[in-house]
């Protein structure tokens, strides 16, 4: 005996019986397979409201050195640069849904050529060394509906969303003048 899933098993049970979509009026088949298509599609702005992920910083732990001008400067093109790692803890929002999150990062401290220790970053980067682990379920993520209901069965069938997703983050501040 094979066992469908509720949605997959209902549009089975409603194409088990006679008129079948081929017998139909060219028109009503028409209809019928527009019907099926048309399920329910976001609204612009609710597209641009989730649009983004946010990760909100909350603290910073486990840096490598508190004090960035004992840091050994190294050369990447005519910058030197002193670099430091910690791990930031914060929350991460996508879909209105939050969930904290702490991940490993590289900071960059990116200094002119021969610059005094002490002095300014012309640029920071923070980077971070290994991926963001997120559980999508966690975030109310699902596989969009651009075919409408058609894709409420058939995604339930075979899964076209992965259950995580590995994010990593890349931010660059430049020190404005």
């Amino acid at each position: 005996m094979t066992v469908l899933e509720r949605a997959a098993q209902e549009v089975a049970d409603a194409a088990a019986h006679p008129p079948f979509l081929f017998q139909l009026p060219l028109e009503k088949g028409r209809a019928i397979f527009h019907e099926i298509q048309s399920g329910d599609v976001a609204k612009p702005d609710e597209k641009k409201q989730f649009q983004y992920a946010v990760f909100a910083l909350q603290s910073l732990t486990g840096i490598s050195s508190a004090d960035v001008s004992k840091v050994a400067a190294t050369k990447e093109g005519s910058e030197d640069v002193r670099t430091v790692t910690a791990t930031v803890h914060g929350d991460f929002l996508v879909h209105g849904h939050k969930a904290a999150k702490d991940v490993p990062v590289e900071v960059k401290f990116h200094y002119p050529s021969g610059a005094a220790a002490d002095s300014k970053p012309t640029k920071i980067d923070i980077k971070s060394t290994s991926p963001l682990k997120v559980t999508l379920k966690e975030h109310d993520v699902h596989p969009r509906d651009a075919v409408g209901n058609i894709a409420n069965w058939t995604t339930s069938l075979v899964s076209k969303v992965a259950e995580t997703a590995d994010i990593t983050l890349d931010l660059h501040a430049t020190l404005k003048n």
